[in-house]
């Protein structure tokens, strides 16, 4: 619109009284219309604008930023000039006339406005509508089986909500929730936290407004089948259950040959990667539960565990090959959920 302010203009615009008839000629069928935004001697801006196709309905970007840069293709196409004169401001003649700074805000500009931001939010809620829901991903696999790995990629990749049991417990007790006061007692009396506090704390966690947004990714959850049917009971179903399936003995390999650097808490593998100079290698510890004895006893507890609820997700269930390379796991996971998860 003509929002143009001079010293000359803005006088005529203070003195001028609302709602005069437009006498200059106007867009049709809107002959006769008060002078909205333009009140008093408007006509010299009607005709100004009217004269080369404009109006008063125009948004304000059309004219916001001043003349437009002389372009000799753009000329050739159009020989069009806009040349808006008030008083003795000649817009055409002083560039400053149209610079942002220099515009009034009419009435039917703030209407415009209005509309448009109507627009944009229908249009907004209209897409969010149509969009596919937040993703609600399980992951499980054998100590070693590159579960973790896997889970960054697919958080840095997707941006769900990455949630195991041990962080929600610390972070249930950090906060101080009810639940987790309960954890909080069994955790130092030395005791296994229950199935239905742990089952609580997920419940809960998954109520919060990152994962009913962003969605989530449960790490190593559920682990027993009491665990499966209670997030069954309470209507949280997952889109996908991802496997990762890596043999026994490559199992034994990964777990018996990880390193442990006290100094910088890096993990190293003597075999797939090994520290980078005979310094770090000398400080390199093992954790005393890295042992094939230990890592054995493990995976039959996992083996008992996953039997229990691979039923519970076997139609939303994915097995991966977990001996490819990390790289080659995460393309694979990836063309899983894009081709399981719902539209």
């Amino acid at each position: 619109p003509a929002r143009l302010s001079t010293s000359s203009c803005a006088s005529r615009h203070a003195a001028a009284t609302q709602g005069d008839v437009c006498k200059a000629p106007a867009p049709p069928g809107a002959a006769g219309r008060p002078c909205v935004g333009h009140r008093g001697p408007a006509d010299h801006q009607h005709a100004g604008l009217a004269q080369h196709g404009h109006h008063p309905g125009m948004g304000s970007d059309d004219l916001a930023h001043g003349p437009r840069s002389h372009n000799p293709r753009a000329e050739g196409q159009s020989k069009v000039r806009l040349t808006l004169r008030t008083g003795s401001c000649d817009a055409s003649a002083s560039p400053a006339c149209l610079t942002p700074s220099a515009f009034l805000s009419p009435p039917h500009v703030h209407r415009r406005y209005q509309r448009r931001e109507w627009v944009v939010r229908r249009s907004l809620a209209r897409m969010s509508a149509s969009a596919p829901r937040p993703p609600r991903i399980i992951i499980a696999g054998a100590p070693a089986s590159g579960k973790g790995t896997q889970c960054k990629l697919l958080v840095e990749a997707m941006g769900v909500v990455h949630l195991s049991t041990g962080d929600m417990l610390r972070a249930a007790v950090q906060e101080g929730t009810e639940i987790g006061k309960l954890a909080q007692g069994y955790m130092e009396s030395g005791q296994l936290v229950p199935d239905e506090v742990i089952i609580g704390i997920v419940k809960e966690r998954l109520q919060q407004a990152d994962c009913q947004t962003q969605g989530w990714l449960l790490d190593g959850f559920p682990r027993t089948r009491a665990q499966a049917d209670a997030l069954a009971d309470a209507g949280i179903e997952a889109d996908i259950f991802l496997l990762l399936q890596v043999p026994d003995e490559e199992l034994i390999t990964r777990v018996v040959g990880r390193r442990l650097d006290p100094e910088t808490g890096e993990i190293y593998h003597l075999k797939y990667a090994p520290p980078p100079s005979e310094e770090i290698a000398a400080r390199l510890t093992q954790r005393a539960d890295d042992t094939e004895e230990k890592a054995r006893v493990r995976l039959d507890a996992y083996y008992s565990n996953i039997a229990a609820i691979e039923d519970s997700y076997k139609d939303v269930l994915q097995e991966i090959d977990g001996t490819l390379a990390k790289g080659e796991v995460f393309d694979l996971i990836m063309s899983r959920i894009s081709s399981g998860l719902p539209a």
